[in-house]
């Protein structure tokens, strides 16, 4: 089929069935508006095409090339785009149902605005990509290769990026919901602002990070390495911290209510005035950490090392401290009876009708 022939069928406005263009080079047709179900463009080449607002329906665009191609508010349904060359195509506002872009290139492709349910992006290449405000739901994400990529505002939810390239990815105010990063090095990492709540960061080494102001509440951090991280306001409500690292961290005014910090390495670290509520810490060591004016109201500091720690103004309300080493309570402010005798209150028993 000629690529006039086809041109003008698309703008009269047919729904095109079942042709098979594999191998066709239709390198700058005009498609926009294109209705195709069930088209094989297999290892075709549409280089710089253009295919605005078409809608896509079962359409085999495996080993395709597709350099430069504008893709503007493009809907792909249960379509194959396997080993694809998207590179450098624009693709706002693009929705991919169902479909499969697995080993495909799709390296500084702009997929701002993008919807992608429940499609294929394992081993895919989004080097330098453009992920802005996109949403991702119930993708496979296996392999992917998201360096240099920005992802502002962009949503995640639970991708597994434990085998992902990270490197110079930018995650600033994403939502990254039940996403694992297990054992993932994303040292000096920018996400600032993002919300990882019920992550999974296990082992990750995220030394000199930025997470200023993340949301990781309930996050599994075990083991993880946030030496000299930013963690300014960040909220840790419940998360897992147990033998991390968070040395020499910035944590002013962090949220770490009922984390557990058992066994961690808290050498060095600013908390000053954070929120340590019923946090646990056992055998934590907290050699020279600032913690002045925190609030560490019945926390478990059993065993911990405060050696050369600044407490000033630090609240230790009825604190579990047995075995702690160096706790000077000089500066320090003990337990509130006021807020002890309202802690124990026992309403009376409600008297029976007679």
């Amino acid at each position: 089929m000629l690529t006039a022939e086809l041109e003008a069928r698309v703008q009269r406005g047919e729904v095109l069935v079942g042709l098979d263009l594999s191998g066709c080079d239709l390198t700058g047709c005009d498609l926009a508006g294109a209705l195709l179900e069930g088209v094989r463009l297999r290892g075709a080449r549409l280089d710089d095409a253009r295919l605005d607002e078409s809608l896509l329906t079962a359409v085999d665009l495996e080993g395709a090339s597709l350099r430069g191609a504008s893709l503007r508010q493009v809907v792909l349904r249960s379509s194959k785009a396997e080993r694809a060359v998207l590179a450098g195509a624009t693709a706002v506002g693009l929705r991919a149902l169902d479909t499969s872009f697995a080993r495909a290139d799709l390296s500084c492709c702009d997929l701002t605005l993008a919807t992608l349910s429940g499609a294929t992006l394992a081993r895919a290449c989004l080097r330098g990509a453009r992920l802005d405000r996109t949403v991702l739901v119930d993708c496979d994400t296996c392999g992917v290769d998201l360096s240099d990529a920005s992802l502002l505002g962009t949503t995640l939810l639970a991708a597994d990026l434990s085998e992902a390239t990270l490197d110079g990815a930018r995650f600033e105010d994403a939502i990254l919901e039940r996403v694992r990063f297990d054992g993932r090095r994303l040292d000096g990492a920018w996400l600032a602002g993002s919300q990882l709540m019920g992550g999974s960061l296990v082992g990750t080494s995220l030394r000199g990070a930025n997470l200023r102001g993340c949301n990781l509440k309930d996050a599994a951090l075990t083991r993880a390495d946030l030496a000299g991280a930013e963690l300014e306001r960040a909220f840790l409500f419940g998360a897992d911290l147990a033998a991390s690292s968070l040395a020499r961290a910035h944590a002013v005014e962090a949220v770490l209510a009922s984390a557990n910090l058992t066994d961690a390495n808290l050498e060095g670290v600013d908390l000053e005035r954070a929120v340590l509520t019923a946090a646990r810490l056992p055998r934590a060591r907290l050699v020279d950490a600032r913690l002045a004016y925190a609030d560490l109201s019945h926390a478990d500091l059993t065993g911990a090392d405060f050696t050369g720690a600044c407490l000033e103004r630090t609240r230790l309300h009825r604190v579990r401290d047995e075995g702690a080493l160096h706790l000077d309570r000089g500066l320090a402010v003990g337990d509130d009876e006021a807020l002890a005798a309202a802690e124990d209150f026992a309403p009376p028993p409600l008297r029976s009708a007679p």
